[in-house]
């Protein structure tokens, strides 16, 4: 369309152009609706699903990001409804360049976000502006940030509290990440944060497509290309993908977790009684060899053999009290019995129970020692050649989800609560880590490749393959 066909009423064939209709529904902007009362009543809304209306946005906002704007104002004019309020796009802008006042400004004006909501995510974002104060040095203007929010900490202490001792203990007085993040980096992380407190058709995650996106086929590359265009048919399977080949019905409670020794020749199940039956694996077929001598505490939530398959360990639950308990295979009798903190059995609560653990054996001397951790920001390590409970290395802040030892017997992977896979060393003077990979959704569970070159990690969206040496992502499973 040339310049004269837009800027005329109508084009050669009569119809309206694009610029005419943008300009008769005043709607020259995708993020123009914030206020009601200057929203058009007479429009007439398209009959769509909220799960059509949803993905319309998630479009408009990816046409938006890559310079098509004409393309969304025209999408938002045909369809009646906008990307996001205008609020939260100048909250979004205001975030990134750091006017962390001026978001809250604009929060506290907001007409379409209830009061508790409000509240919340203007304690964040004073949050956000003190940590960027120290991150710049500034501590006497974050001192004085602080005495702004401690009213509010004081009058909610269930709510707010949390966050303000951990920014005092680990922001003010402790190491600060801060330190070591540029602001962008740090202003995005800042920025996705608060978009999962306020409601999506107030704010809309920033790159939502690419992020969906991603968790299918990893990160964005040319190569990749073809998989969005269609559905790569060639490796799959006529027919079932799976048969029954036995069912075992030993088992008169749900069970909650099953594991098979390194070498694959034995398998142990257990969940919710305090039942641990042993099976032995033979020509694809499972046989009962017998049970763990009996203990009083159920909900059976995590297992390992140790590499000899001589050991096995068991724990409990996240949120289970059940002590970590170490087995002989071969005399199925309690040789070790472990815990985070020894005290009086009515001070107890949830931390002082190990959720995870795993064995390191050295294959030189055989020595065997356990690594131990739980979600609470316990990792021990014991040595289980010298008869004593006591740890002979403990480090607090680690928050674990899921273990595993290396056959070197000196490394092992941790899957910790920011949804990270890392390597660490039990030999190092201060155990940083490397990161192995980063999942932007919660690990569920990780299951390291008999090489030990792959970890596969279990997400609450689908599973992905990574190299455990150069930290690529190889391959994404869904189904």
């Amino acid at each position: 369309m040339t310049q004269d066909e837009s800027t005329s009423g109508k084009s050669k064939k009569g119809r309206v152009s694009v610029a005419q209709r943008l300009q008769t529904n005043a709607q020259l902007s995708p993020r123009s609706q914030d206020d009601p009362d200057e929203r058009e009543t007479e429009r007439k809304q398209m009959d769509l699903g909220k799960y059509d209306k949803a993905t319309i946005r998630i479009i408009a906002q990816f046409l938006d990001n890559i310079g098509l704007q004409n393309s969304v104002e025209a999408l938002v004019e045909e369809t009646g409804f906008t990307i996001e309020t205008s609020a939260g796009a100048r909250i979004r802008s205001n975030i990134m360049k750091g006017n962390y006042d001026a978001a809250c400004d604009i929060l506290e004006q907001a007409r379409d976000l209830p009061q508790e909501t409000s509240q919340n995510a203007g304690y964040i974002i004073q949050c956000f502006k003190l940590a960027d104060l120290v991150r710049k040095g500034r501590y006497f203007d974050a001192l004085f940030t602080m005495k702004s929010m401690a009213p509010i900490v004081f009058n909610d202490e269930s709510k707010n509290l949390e966050y303000f001792g951990s920014f005092v203990k680990h922001v003010m007085l402790g190491e600060n990440r801060y330190q070591h993040l540029d602001s962008a980096t740090e202003r995005e992380s800042q920025l996705a944060f608060l978009e999962e407190l306020l409601p999506s058709d107030f704010i809309l995650p920033q790159n939502r497509l690419k992020s969906i996106l991603n968790k299918v086929h990893g990160p964005a590359t040319d190569e990749k290309a073809s998989k969005l265009l269609r559905d790569d048919n060639i490796n799959t399977p006529k027919g079932p993908p799976y048969r029954q080949v036995q069912l075992l019905t030993y088992h008169n409670s749900p069970i909650y977790c099953v594991k098979f020794s390194r070498n694959g020749k034995l398998m142990a199940s257990g969940g919710r009684s305090n039942h641990i039956t042993i099976w032995e694996t033979k020509n694809g077929q499972l046989r009962r060899l017998g049970e763990l001598s009996s203990i009083t505490e159920g909900d059976i939530g995590y297992m390992e053999f140790c590499h000899q398959n001589k050991y096995i360990l068991v724990c409990g639950g996240a949120a289970c009290k059940y002590n970590l308990t170490i087995f002989e295979v071969a005399s199925r009798v309690v040789c070790r019995t472990l815990r985070v903190a020894v005290g009086h059995e009515d001070n107890l609560d949830l931390g002082t129970y190990f959720s995870c653990a795993t064995f390191l054996t050295d294959p030189l001397t055989n020595r065997t020692r356990l690594v131990a951790g739980n979600e609470l920001g316990a990792l021990k390590v014991y040595d289980l050649n010298i008869d004593s409970n006591a740890p002979i290395r403990q480090q607090g802040g680690f928050r674990v989800r899921c273990l595993y030892g290396m056959k070197n017997g000196e490394f092992f992977l941790m899957v910790d609560a920011l949804n990270r896979v890392r390597l660490y060393s039990i030999l190092a003077e201060k155990m940083e880590g490397t990161t192995i990979c980063k999942e932007e959704v919660t690990i569920i569970n990780m299951t390291v490749h008999p090489s030990e070159k792959f970890v596969l990690t279990a997400t609450e969206a689908n599973l992905r393959l990574w190299d455990v040496r150069n930290h690529n992502l190889v391959r994404v499973f869904t189904g």
